[in-house]
C-alpha cells in the first residue's frame, strides 16, 4: 500500500511540474527522470517510462498522467474497501 501513496504523490507533483511546458520532449524527460529518482517497483517504473516515449503530443501524455493517477487512486480505495476499511 505504501507504494501506491508514493506513486500518487509523485505523480501529482510530476503533473504540476510538466504544467507549465509546451515542449513535449522536455516534459518526458521531467516525467522520466522523476519517475527514475523515485522508489518505485521496478516493474511499474519500466512500464510508466515505455507509457512515456509513446507519448506523441503534450496533451496526451498530461492525459496519460492524469489517468496513471486515477489508476493508482483506484487501486488504493479497491483494496480499502476489501479490507472492511472506510472509502472517504
Amino acid at each position: 500500500m505504501k507504494n501506491k501513496i508514493e506513486i500518487k504523490s509523485i505523480l501529482r507533483n510530476t503533473i504540476k511540474n510538466i504544467e507549465t511546458t509546451l515542449d513535449l520532449e522536455e516534459a518526458k524527460q521531467i516525467v522520466i527522470r522523476e519517475v527514475k529518482l523515485h522508489d518505485i517497483k521496478e516493474m511499474d517504473k519500466r512500464k510508466m517510462i515505455l507509457d512515456v516515449y509513446r507519448q506523441t503530443t503534450t496533451l496526451g501524455l498530461t492525459k496519460y498522467l492524469w489517468n496513471a493517477l486515477l489508476k493508482f487512486e483506484g487501486d488504493a480505495v479497491i483494496k480499502t474497501s476489501l479490507r472492511g476499511g472506510n472509502i472517504k
